[in-house]
């Protein structure tokens, strides 16, 4: 599955990359996850899912909108590849996540970054002095 990503530095996020990243996180931070591989390369890559429970996160990202399903060979198109299949087209039914046509979810799909920061330079204006902020509360 191919989610989309997050911005960094002077790069924007992909639509829907902060949404998708925190329903994950809320699904499951501090839950125990198993590791499977489903298939090596031969090379360095290795691909593979993430179990919570006996859940496929791969299969729930894909079900609830947050991640589209990659393309692959038609000769590799099997059992596996075909449920995912399913659960993408449902999530597009639904227009859910990446799928809405919500205009005002599509406006703000993508965080405004504020590019790189000086850290001594924010310290030395803001040392001491209380910030009104969101904080995450958890850190990928």
């Amino acid at each position: 599955v191919n989610a989309p990503q997050l911005g960094w530095k002077d790069r924007e996020d992909e639509p829907f990359a902060w949404a998708a990243r925190e329903a994950l996180c809320a699904k499951a931070i501090g839950q125990t996850v198993f590791f499977r591989i489903i298939n090596e390369s031969g090379g360095k890559k290795a691909f593979g899912d993430v179990l919570l429970a006996d859940e496929s996160l791969g299969s729930w990202v894909v079900a609830n909108g947050w991640a589209r399903v990659r393309e692959v060979r038609e000769n590799q198109k099997d059992e596996a590849f075909m449920a995912l299949k399913a659960l993408e087209d449902a999530a597009q039914a639904s227009k859910i996540g990446l799928w809405t046509e919500d205009p005002k979810a599509k406006k703000h799909a993508v965080r405004p970054i504020k590019g790189p920061v000086n850290a001594s330079e924010f310290f030395a204006a803001n040392g001491g002095k209380p910030i009104d902020g969101e904080c995450s509360p958890h850190v990928l």
